[in-house]
């Protein structure tokens, strides 16, 4: 075996091995290992497809075939999942915006990042970077309990949602697609002016 190739599968078991210990698991994780692979099989593809064509016409143009038919569906499989969560992102942010007064205050997890290109104006605060001691009045919370609660038990997110839920009257103010909700923050027993519902 080549050393360019020992290299290429030492690297690629370092890179699995590495993903094998992160606590969060994601699909695209992988495109680098895939490049590699790639690597890997590309001097039996360039003589495959170099000399194929001249002694095994019909059997090269079947494999060709079958290697762009499982790169399609392997693509349309990976890009589905990505596809549907930029619709519900799209979907919530249009709804938000129809509830949301200029410059509101909104705590949230997860969705945050892809709603502050959609809500400029939203005032948004990450509910994984730190805990927050205190819950300005009239505030909102964009929040999936179902959802986060298994992956983030005992961290950031839940925390600040369950001192939240201590601390504060929430009021649902939207249901939104894939189980989120939006609540308003009152304090206990105390109504503020929300004109602008």
């Amino acid at each position: 075996m080549l050393p360019s190739k020992k290299v290429l599968i030492a690297s690629l078991a370092c890179y699995l091995l590495l993903l094998g210990g992160l606590p969060h698991q994601n699909l695209r994780f992988l495109l680098p290992a895939y490049a590699l692979l790639l690597l890997l099989f590309f001097p039996a593809w360039d003589r495959m497809f170099a000399y194929g064509f001249y002694f095994f016409k019909r059997l090269t143009w079947s494999i060709l075939a079958l290697v762009l038919a499982v790169q399609l569906l392997a693509a349309v499989k990976i890009m589905a999942p990505v596809l549907a969560r930029n619709r519900m992102e799209v979907d919530i942010a249009r709804e938000m915006q129809t509830v949301l007064p200029p410059n509101a205050t909104v705590y949230a997890f997860d969705l945050d990042i892809a709603l502050r290109s959609y809500l400029q104006d939203i005032h948004w605060k990450n509910m994984w970077i730190q805990r927050y001691d205190t819950f300005p009045d009239g505030s909102f919370v964009l929040f999936n309990e179902p959802l986060l609660r298994p992956q983030w038990e005992g961290r950031n997110p839940i925390l600040n949602w369950d001192d939240l839920n201590q601390q504060k009257q929430l009021v649902l103010k939207r249901e939104l697609p894939g189980g989120w909700r939006m609540f308003l923050m009152l304090n206990d027993g105390r109504m503020i002016n929300v004109e602008y519902f």
